[in-house]
């Protein structure tokens, strides 16, 4: 198994490689607070008022 947990970033001489890189990590952090919400106790009312994450 070669695959690491940390992505590791392109330099700064591919700009548009960093700006895709950072996007990715923002998608997997909402998507992990996403899924942290499902196990989060709250009523019917609260859980109907969650929305998803906005898409750029």
């Amino acid at each position: 198994m070669s695959e690491s947990l940390i992505d590791t970033a392109p330099g700064f001489d591919q700009p548009i490689a960093v700006l895709k890189h950072c996007h990715d990590r923002i998608r997997k952090q909402l998507l992990t607070l996403n899924n942290l919400l499902a196990h989060l106790p709250g009523t019917a009312r609260t859980r109907r008022r969650r929305r998803p994450p906005r898409r750029c």
